[in-house]
């Protein structure tokens, strides 16, 4: 008989805190790292978040989409900061 999995409640306030810092703190220290990029694939969510991280139309017209083979590039200490940012706005 195979253990069944725990479901987590949702992260407490104190929880969501410490997530918004360490995420802060690791993107500013990732900042000055080179070649630190963060790959996802190529999906329609993962396009629309890259989208939102990016927040810049220009640049998302300039660059378009990558072709369906390709990964999704992030820059990790923006990807970093976006999250924390939703996470302390409610998401």
């Amino acid at each position: 008989m195979q253990p069944q999995p725990r479901r987590e409640p949702p992260l407490g306030v104190e929880e969501r805190e410490a997530l918004v810092r360490l995420l802060k703190a690791a993107a500013d220290e990732f900042s000055t790292h080179g070649c630190n990029d963060f790959k996802l694939d190529n999906t329609d969510q993962n396009w629309a978040l890259w989208c939102d991280v990016v927040a810049d139309p220009e640049e998302i017209n300039r660059r378009g989409r990558p072709s369906p083979d390709k990964k999704l590039y992030f820059e990790d200490c923006l990807l970093m900061h976006y999250l924390a940012h939703r996470i302390e706005n409610g998401a």
